[in-house]
């Protein structure tokens, strides 16, 4: 008794086989048979049930075909695709990014920048102006002309603690383009609190 298998393309010519099988064992070429209403011989059967082996059972084997021509596209694919990249670019440094000859393999040249029109020119400009004022942003000349940090600035003291007027030039404030004029002030009277104990100290020697 054979094995009957149900489901694919493969299991349906294996149950066709094993129906001629049958009739090649059991029937001689010349015994006819009404079929449908028509008579057929074990000879005429058999060849049409081979017919139909020969063409389903082709279906398994398109497939297992197909299966293996994706997996070879899958594989190779990536590969064409690099490889078509590092052509084209080969090409462009060889004739040009511009080259007439470009098309001949498959490469459009890049389309030239479209130049914007006086309008949208313009509109461009205006935008920048806008944007620079709403950020405050300055250009290179006003942005060095500003000082964040000032400069400090050197007085020259007499021996009665007096700061000698002209002698040295005072400090620069931050944003300012001049120094700072230094008017005459005691030593004791830079100093931190008001009982006279200036930061100068004890002279030395003392």
């Amino acid at each position: 008794m054979g094995t009957v298998v149900k489901g694919t393309a493969l299991a349906f010519v294996a149950k066709i086989t094993a129906m001629i099988g049958g009739f090649l064992k059991v029937f001689t070429p010349n015994m006819t048979f009404t079929v449908n209403g028509a008579p057929l011989t074990q000879g005429q059967i058999v060849q049409k049930l081979q017919g139909f082996v020969a063409t389903i059972g082709k279906v398994p084997q398109t497939k297992a075909a197909w299966r293996a021509a994706v997996a070879a596209k899958n594989a190779e694919h990536p590969v064409a695709k690099a490889l078509l990249a590092q052509l084209t670019t080969m090409l462009k440094q060889t004739l040009g990014d511009m080259d007439a000859q470009l098309p001949d393999f498959g490469i459009e040249p890049p389309k030239p920048r479209a130049k914007p029109s006086v309008e949208k020119a313009a509109v461009a400009v205006g935008k920048r102006r806008g944007t620079r004022q709403v950020r405050g942003t300055k250009g290179r000349k006003q942005a060095e002309a500003i000082t964040t940090t000032g400069t400090p600035g050197l007085a020259l003291m007499g021996a009665d603690g007096a700061v000698v007027p002209g002698a040295l030039t005072g400090p620069t404030l931050p944003g300012a383009a001049e120094p700072s004029e230094v008017h005459g002030a005691s030593a004791s009277g830079t100093g931190a609190g008001s009982g006279g104990s200036g930061s100068s100290g004890t002279p030395p020697g003392k």
